[in-house]
């Protein structure tokens, strides 16, 4: 797949992702496809919320992101708990959030879904399917998908 096209196309990004090699990945996916995107990485739920309650546009702000990805299976302040805190946020709950999850249990994806997120993506085992998966999000959402934000 070519990305070229989507170069000069931007959108803030923020990961929380508690695997660490995970989210090198997920990082590297972004560089290697030479795109013009910022991401932002959060190792749970709290560093997340706590970004996001800084993001805005005040001077000390931190970016407000275009979306957030956020691991279904966090350790501290789960995935779903973190998903809630979001979507009960008037100042955050349009932001698009997308689970990512090792496991496709229904009742997680019922469940996620029934708390606001806008999409669950269940993450393959093989390094090289997960970064073909990151590879298509990022041509999905910087190109076919349209947010109200």
């Amino acid at each position: 797949m070519d990305f070229t096209d989507l170069e000069n196309k931007t959108f803030i990004t923020l990961l929380v992702e508690d695997n660490h090699e995970r989210a090198e990945l997920i990082k590297r996916v972004f560089l290697e496809n030479n795109v013009s995107r910022k991401l932002y990485h959060a190792k749970n739920g709290e560093e997340a919320l706590v970004y996001l309650c800084q993001s805005g546009d005040g001077e000390n702000a931190c970016p407000r992101p275009d979306i957030i990805l956020i691991d279904h299976d966090l350790a501290t302040a789960g995935g779903l708990e973190t998903l809630k805190q979001i979507k009960s946020s008037n100042k955050l709950k349009n932001i698009p959030v997308v689970i990512l999850s090792s496991y496709e249990r229904e009742q997680d994806i019922t469940e996620s879904y029934k708390m606001g997120a806008n999409s669950f993506l269940v993450k393959p085992v093989m390094t090289e399917d997960f970064a073909n998966m990151i590879k298509n999000f990022i041509a999905y959402w910087s190109s076919w998908n349209r947010s109200i934000i």
